[in-house]
């Protein structure tokens, strides 16, 4: 085992989630399965998925590498938040999505900003975030600076469809899975009223790319809505 699994292994003992998803997914790239859904457990109880929920967790790390689901779906019984979740929406969408928009926190958009043609001169997008209801505030602090850091792609995507029509207007409500790394496990649309679909996928795949700073306690569903205008 070369250098650089061995520290990430040690760290995924000491009880680094994140090291410990590193490790499965250079584990799976080596053609190790068990040794890769071993190590995706440990991250996935490191982020705060409880027993029922662990499966779920862990196809969805795989399928970040493009790996198939290892579970069937409904294999286990449901605990109270793992139930929460399926209703959510957040668990048992593998295999798919929500109209609109679902990803997972290592989703790639890097093109998806660019515009169809120029925006003409003036129009900018203007992106707010929305009241946070029911959100506790050290939580909302950091999601409002979490997307603050993403603001260039979130941008990009609405310049896209600033491109396309410069009217174009709306909210895009976003509801994530945030894990106690503070990173956003899993995205999906949620109430969002932009006309444009190609801009809401594209922002909810960016939101899933947030991280919180600092991190929530336990596992957290927050609702984030964006009111994107052009300025």
């Amino acid at each position: 085992m070369d250098p650089a699994m061995l520290e990430r292994g040690a760290a995924c003992d000491r009880g680094d989630a994140r090291a410990c998803s590193d490790l499965g997914d250079a584990l799976l790239g080596a053609g190790d399965g068990p040794r890769s859904t071993e190590a995706y457990t440990k991250s996935c109880k490191g982020r705060g998925f409880k027993e029922a929920g662990l499966d779920d967790c862990v196809d969805r790390l795989r399928s970040r590498r493009g790996a198939p689901p290892l579970h069937p779906q409904g294999s286990q019984p449901l605990d109270e938040r793992t139930r929460i979740l399926v209703e959510w929406g957040f668990i048992g969408l593998l295999g798919g999505g929500p109209p609109g928009g679902f990803g997972l926190g290592a989703s790639s958009g890097a093109d998806a900003g660019i515009p169809d043609k120029p925006l003409p001169p003036g129009v900018r997008p203007r992106i707010q975030v929305g009241k946070l209801s029911g959100t506790d505030p050290l939580i909302a602090q950091a999601l409002t600076k979490a997307v603050f850091a993403l603001e260039p792609e979130i941008a990009a995507c609405y310049a896209r469809g600033l491109g396309r029509r410069q009217t174009l207007r709306g909210r895009i409500g976003t509801s994530l899975l945030i894990d106690r790394l503070g990173e956003a496990l899993m995205s999906r649309n949620s109430g969002s009223d932009l006309s444009d679909s190609d801009v809401v996928v594209c922002v909810v795949q960016a939101l899933g790319r947030l991280r919180l700073d600092p991190p929530p306690a336990e596992l957290t569903s927050v609702l984030l809505p964006l009111q994107l205008s052009p300025s």
